[in-house]
């Protein structure tokens, strides 16, 4: 008997499972793929010319290289998220990008959302708010390690959070308050 289950939330992440393991897919594309695209495209073509003295244009080469990779990488990238009852593992594809890990589950107590604020105060006092959302997973009694980052609505770090927990039967305490947050 197949008891394979398949959920799509929000758009972005398709959620699929059985008794033996639990797969979350996130896409990375949205408008912040659209806003590094479109800034590539200028960096590449309209500013070419300001780079035309010394070694100006190899620097400007290399950094046209990393826009274009963030962007090919924006558009077509996916988080892989793979558990089983004893290892959890996170990928991403096809193109290579940092962020992975692996672990095994045996000493997880729990997964959990945290909502991430970032304040910068700019010269005559201007301030503006960054907002992200990320996942932790909770080790023992104070060892925190983020699995996944930079997630746009706390939906999104919930359902995943979530889905974990209930699928590894660990405590359902979802939230996570600033200020225990340690990064490991």
């Amino acid at each position: 008997m197949d008891d394979n289950t398949e959920t799509t939330f929000i758009d972005d992440i398709v959620i699929s499972s059985n008794s033996d393991s639990i797969t979350i897919v996130r896409t990375w594309s949205g408008v912040g793929s659209l806003i590094i695209s479109v800034f590539a495209i200028l960096w590449i073509f309209v500013f070419r010319s300001e780079f035309d003295v010394l070694f100006l244009p190899v620097l400007h080469v290399v950094i046209s290289s990393v826009f274009a990779y963030w962007a090919l990488a924006s558009w077509l990238n996916k988080t892989k998220i793979f558990a089983t009852k004893s290892k959890f593992t996170v990928s991403h594809y096809p193109i290579p990008w940092a962020g992975g890990c692996s672990f095994d589950i045996s000493d997880v107590r729990h997964f959990v959302a945290h909502e991430k604020v970032d304040t910068v105060t700019r010269e005559k006092g201007m301030t503006s708010y960054s907002i992200s959302n990320e996942v932790y997973a909770l080790f023992g009694e104070d060892e925190i390690v983020r699995v996944l980052k930079g997630l746009e609505s706390d939906e999104s770090a919930l359902i995943i959070a979530e889905s974990l927990n209930r699928f590894l039967g660990l405590n359902e305490d979802t939230f996570l308050a600033d200020d225990s947050i340690k990064h490991v």
